[in-house]
């Protein structure tokens, strides 16, 4: 069984035990390590050959994690120049990151 989740403005494919990394949000930021939480915007769910597709969203279905860590990734470099200027800049950014344990998928 497998379902279809959009979840921050990307779609992820989910299954129950797996372990899905997903973009901190501001609902994700003030939950502690072991805290559940429903998804809700399921788009597609598969169960053993009965399908079920959403439109947008299946009615009734959820999906129940629990927040397995926190954490950021890794680092990336950008650099910015103006030619004929004698300006060059370098900076870093490093996207902190959200991983969910998947418990179930409820097909309402």
């Amino acid at each position: 069984m497998y379902a279809i989740v959009a979840y921050g403005g990307r779609q992820y494919q989910v299954e129950p035990g797996q372990v899905v990394v997903v973009e901190l949000t501001e609902e994700l930021k003030s939950l502690e390590v072991g805290s559940q939480l429903s998804l809700k915007n399921v788009l597609f769910i598969n169960n053993e050959g009965s399908v079920k597709v959403g439109r947008p969203a299946v009615s009734g279905a959820e999906v129940k994690v629990k927040v397995a860590g926190q954490g950021k990734g890794k680092k990336i470099r950008v650099e910015t120049y103006k030619k004929r200027k004698n300006f060059k800049r370098t900076y870093g950014h490093r996207q902190p990151f959200v991983r969910l344990a998947v418990e179930e998928i409820i097909a309402g």
